[in-house]
């Protein structure tokens, strides 16, 4: 079990559902993204992300 998996598993919410997927570098490295036009929210938050790897 991954540090990040104990973490998560501790502020998991009492309702709703948190999945893990575990990939590797060259999974991760071949992944491809289909994309449409943005919804009003993304338009309204904008892109910012953080990936822990």
């Amino acid at each position: 079990m991954s540090k990040y998996e104990e973490q998560l598993k501790r502020v998991t919410p009492e309702n709703g559902l948190v999945e893990l997927m575990y990939v590797s570098e060259k999974q991760f490295e071949e992944r491809r993204f289909l994309t449409g036009e943005k919804s009003p929210q993304e338009v309204v938050i904008g892109n910012n992300k953080m990936v822990i790897i």
